[in-house]
């Protein structure tokens, strides 16, 4: 790699080494007469055939004996020019910064055309990816990932360093994470985080990096793994005194406590989570953990303090105009429901969870979710041909989003309707069918 980012280098020299040569045979000069008193001919040579990089001083200093644009000289680019580029690039990474993802990548599609002007590579390198990411975090991943691939095609890729290279490969990592592909998204974060520890990256890539690959180690079921990662990340964010970033990965946190069964300590991440999103004024992060602290307090059988927070987090998520968000949390609503024994309430909150979602097949585990939940409670009001309906609902969902667990347990409420009816007979090939699928998924 570093051969390829010599060649990159020196290929850069050698342009600008081009452009002094040029100008100056046409200003009637010899290299000695561009010297003048403060180079010597031998180093004003040396430049021309790119055999050595001069500073900014020195480049504009021969920008002004040629009577030319420094920027020009440098970059093959006028000043006015590049600073337009540069200008409309950074309002785009600041709305980027600041969250506001769909305006982002407007800001960087209408920066193409200025920056295609330039013919710079690291610019046109620099607009794609952060385009990328912004559809990325807005919910656009099979773009985003397109984008990131397209953008290592550009010259400018091959003269990364190793920070940029380490942050290059987290945004493909986290992208191939949330398209489901966890082998590959841990291949890339393993060497986006070998990368960062080498080049001392700044902790905060190392916290995000480590974040998600705690993510896809609990996909795994690497449970051990996955707390070492999220416990240094822990670590680096207190050393930090940054309350998001420590936030995230005490969410992440939370989530493996979960998984373990651990539900104090689970809630415990989860309470120090939303002190930290609260600190950092995150909104819609602090309408994440209300939705996990949600789950928690259900999962400890403390109901009405997850009815609290799952109402919470329904409102937040509506603040934030994130309505698939908030059908997820109002499905939440509805399972508590069902807990306590209403299933009329766990119906109109299922039914309005389900018309709130989008078509986007990102969604499809949690619409099956919706659809179970009101089968379950139409099957609770002894309403048999509703509780049918949308259980063949949650099946067709949970089948395109291949989730065969989720598909396990919407079969055996199946045999639940089946039993209702006194169809004995097809609730038992229903509950074996039920069986069988768990089974699959064992081994």
């Amino acid at each position: 790699m570093e051969g390829v980012q010599g060649r990159t280098r020196q290929s850069a020299s050698t342009q600008l080494g081009e452009r002094v040569r040029q100008l100056r045979v046409a200003a009637g000069q010899t290299q000695t007469d561009l010297a003048g008193n403060r180079f010597s001919k031998e180093y004003i040579s040396q430049i021309e055939r790119g055999k050595t990089r001069p500073t900014q001083d020195t480049i504009d200093w021969l920008a002004a004996r040629l009577k030319t644009d420094a920027g020009y000289l440098e970059h093959g680019v006028e000043t006015v020019q590049l600073a337009r580029a540069e200008a409309m690039l950074s309002q785009a990474e600041a709305l980027a910064a600041s969250k506001r993802h769909d305006e982002a990548a407007e800001a960087f599609t209408s920066a193409q055309s200025v920056v295609a002007a330039t013919g710079l590579s690291e610019l046109e390198f620099r607009r794609v990816t952060g385009e990328a990411w912004s559809r990325l975090e807005s919910g656009d991943v099979r773009r985003g990932v397109a984008m990131l691939v397209e953008a290592e095609s550009l010259p400018a890729f091959a003269s990364l360093v190793d920070i940029e290279r380490a942050e290059h490969l987290y945004r493909i990592g986290v992208a191939r994470a949330k398209l489901g592909s966890t082998h590959v998204a841990m291949g890339l974060l393993t060497e986006a985080h070998k990368l960062a520890e080498q080049s001392l990256a700044p902790d905060m890539l190392r916290v995000e990096i480590l974040r998600w690959r705690a993510f896809c180690l609990q996909r795994l079921k690497d449970v051990d793994l996955a707390k070492a990662d999220i416990e240094l990340a822990i670590e680096l964010g207190e050393h930090m005194n940054d309350p998001r970033a420590l936030g995230d990965a005490l969410f992440q946190a939370s989530l493996i406590a979960e998984r373990e069964g651990r539900y104090v300590l689970a809630r415990r991440h989860a309470e120090r989570a939303r002190d930290k999103f609260i600190e950092a004024d995150e909104p819609l992060q602090l309408a994440k953990i209300l939705n996990n602290l949600g789950g928690v307090h259900f999962q400890l059988k403390n109901f009405d303090a997850a009815l609290t927070h799952f109402k919470d987090a329904y409102k937040g998520f509506l603040d934030a105009g994130q309505d698939d968000l908030s059908a997820v949390a109002q499905v939440s609503v509805a399972q508590v429901h069902l807990a306590q024994g209403n299933p009329g309430e766990a119906v109109r909150h299922a039914e309005a969870a389900v018309a709130r979602f989008s078509d986007n097949p990102e969604w499809l585990p949690e619409m099956g979710d919706s659809y179970y939940y009101l089968g379950q409670a139409r099957l609770a009001l002894h309403e048999l041909g509703a509780a049918d309906e949308a259980l063949a609902a949650a099946a067709d969902a949970l089948t395109q989003a291949e989730e065969r667990s989720g598909l396990a347990r919407v079969v055996l409420a199946q045999g639940d309707v089946a039993t209702a009816r006194g169809d004995t007979e097809g609730a038992a090939q229903l509950y074996r069918k039920s069986a069988e699928m768990l089974q699959d998924i064992q081994f």
